[in-house]
Order: C-alpha cells, then structure tokens, then sequence
C-alpha cells in the first residue's frame, strides 16, 4: 500500500525495500533480495544518498555469488554517496584486493587516512587499520595505522572487541616484518573463548599466523597453521 502510495522513487519506500532485501539476505534468499533492490536503483534514484542501503545489500549479494567486480563498482558509488562511514571502507577493501584493483585500493586507504585519522574511537581505529593494511608489502601510513592500532588496544582487557583489535595490531606488525609480535598478538586473537563472528575472525587470525610462522622459518607450524589444526574451520 505505502509502495503504491508513494512510489518506487520515495525514500520511506527505499527504507522499507532495505529492510526487506536485507531480512530475504540473511535467509540466503538471493534472488528475491534482489529483486527487491531494483525498483529504487534506476539511473534516476540509483546517485540519491537513501539509495545506499539497497546498494550495499545488493554488493553484498554480489559478493555472495562471487560477483566480486559487480560488488566492486556498487561499493565506489557507496564511499561517493557516504563517504563519512567508515563501515563501507572496511566493506570494500577487500573486494579491491580480491580482485587485485590495487589503484582504487590505494585511493580507499588514502581516504580512509584523510577522513578517520586522529579518530578516538576504538571501533573505528582498529576497523580502519585492517581495511589499509590489505596490500602485501605495503604500509601505507606507518604513523597513523600505528596510532590506530594503540588506540584501539586502549580500550581495555574487558572490550568486547579485544580479539579483534588484537588481530588489527598482528596484522600491522606482520607489514612491518616483525614477525614474532605478529604472531604473538594473533595468538591471543586465537586464545580467546568468546563468540566470534561465523568463525571469519579465527580464520583470519590462523592466515596470519601461518605467514608469520612461516617468515619465522618455522614451516610445519606454518603448516599447522594454514590447515587450520585441530578442524577449526
């Protein structure tokens, strides 16, 4: 009723379409997510800042079907429209390295750099340091991401994202080479008992610590590592 009331184009309508996709998405219904997301995202409506919601649930689906440059272009046209919410640069980031698109990778970080450095929030700092510390050799900002990684780790032994936070700072020693704190703080990532995320949290960890094990010349617990000992998937 609202829909034919107020038309396609209408941001309450856009709202109430996000809100539908994004609960048809969490149930692995791809097909009817997406159609859920094509009235709003026309050449009219598709550059309005309450398109952002359908855009993002749209690049997730992509993401979910391997659609990775589909994903991509929908996550630029996300970080035009928004780009004050640092959630959509820890989003795209890996997109840009999956598909080795290294020049927009580059222009991420720097933005990520420009908007959020200084940031007091230990959310956003240790998002922020793992979404530009993707490229492999690479430290794009040593100071900042530096600043991030502490500021984020002075949230204290209770924050309920500690795992996290340690793994951020695991991965800015491991671009930094120095591979025994790398593997020292993914350990802890690794030790903790709490909930973690579809398990996506711990298998980062174990990639990093292989690569640190690994660069330590300690090859069969690299090995370990990267198989994911114990049937931890």
């Amino acid at each position: 009723m609202r829909r034919r009331l107020l038309g396609d184009t209408h941001p309450d309508v856009a709202l109430s379409l996000y809100l539908l996709s994004d609960a048809l998405l969490k149930q692995g219904k791809f097909d009817e997510a997406t159609r859920c997301t094509e009235p709003f995202l026309t050449p009219e409506t598709s550059a309005r800042p309450e398109s952002v919601h359908l855009r993002r649930t749209r690049a997730r689906i992509q993401a979910r079907r391997s659609e990775f440059q589909a994903a991509a272009e929908d996550y630029w046209k996300i970080l035009e429209l928004e780009p004050g919410n640092h959630w959509h640069y820890l989003q795209s980031a890996p997109l840009y390295a999956e598909l080795g698109d290294w020049n927009r990778y580059r222009i991420l970080s720097a933005r990520a750099l420009e908007k959020f450095r200084g940031t007091a929030d230990h959310t956003i700092a240790e998002r922020m340091a793992k979404a530009t510390l993707l490229e492999p050799d690479v430290l794009p900002d040593r100071e900042t991401v530096d600043q991030w990684t502490a500021t984020a780790l002075r949230a204290g032994a209770d924050h309920q994202y500690l795992p996290y936070i340690r793994l951020a700072r695991g991965l800015f020693e491991l671009r930094q080479g120095h591979w025994n704190a790398a593997a020292d703080y993914v350990e802890k990532t690794l030790a903790n008992t709490g909930p973690s995320v579809a398990g996506l949290r711990d298998i980062q960890a174990w990639m990093v610590l292989a690569m640190a094990r690994h660069r330590l010349g300690q090859l069969e617990q690299a090995r370990e590592r990267g198989g994911l000992r114990g049937g931890r998937r």
